[in-house]
């Protein structure tokens, strides 16, 4: 049936022919409804609380390997010390609210998220730390900043020279 009609040419004269297909991104799994309202939700510039989530959850993983790799930056080089090795205890010790409160979040994301395939695990300390540990700078790598301290004979040269360049524009 539909090859006789293209054989007579009723398919030609189709005014979106010859253009790709409009691409939807719609989930199967979720109903109209919710479908319908996450569309406006993202069209007005909102979105989804499990993409908020998501986005959240993706920061506080972010923040957290930055404060073990500063605090892996006040360790010598490894093997490191029993007294580093009491120091790297503690500074992850004193992470654990940060670990609890996002893995709260991660529990949450996991319940509303809608795709069984983007749901998160929690965030592995120990992993987390160890990679720091062996892949992080210790305090002998880490650029030292110079002071920038002005002599007080410089500091009054260079205000000579701030006040002089007045006249320069002039």
């Amino acid at each position: 049936m539909i090859q006789e009609a293209m054989a007579k040419g009723e398919f030609d004269n189709l005014s979106n022919a010859g253009q790709p297909l409009k691409q939807q991104n719609y989930n199967p799994y979720v109903d109209t409804v919710t479908h319908k309202l996450n569309q406006v939700l993202i069209n007005n510039g909102y979105a989804p609380e499990w993409v908020m989530l998501e986005k959240d959850i993706r920061e506080d993983r972010t923040r957290l390997k930055m404060l073990l790799r500063k605090e892996r930056e006040k360790l010598g080089p490894l093997p490191i010390t029993p007294e580093e090795e009491i120091m790297w205890t503690a500074s992850q010790e004193r992470l654990q609210d940060l670990i609890k409160d996002m893995n709260k979040k991660i529990e949450k994301y996991n319940f509303i998220v809608p795709l069984l395939a983007k749901q998160m695990t929690h965030f592995p300390l120990h992993l987390e730390a160890t990679k720091a540990l062996k892949e992080g700078l210790s305090k002998d790598q880490v650029p030292q900043k110079e002071d920038k301290k002005v002599s007080p004979e410089r500091g009054r040269f260079l205000n000579a020279l701030k006040i002089f360049g007045i006249f320069r524009s002039l």
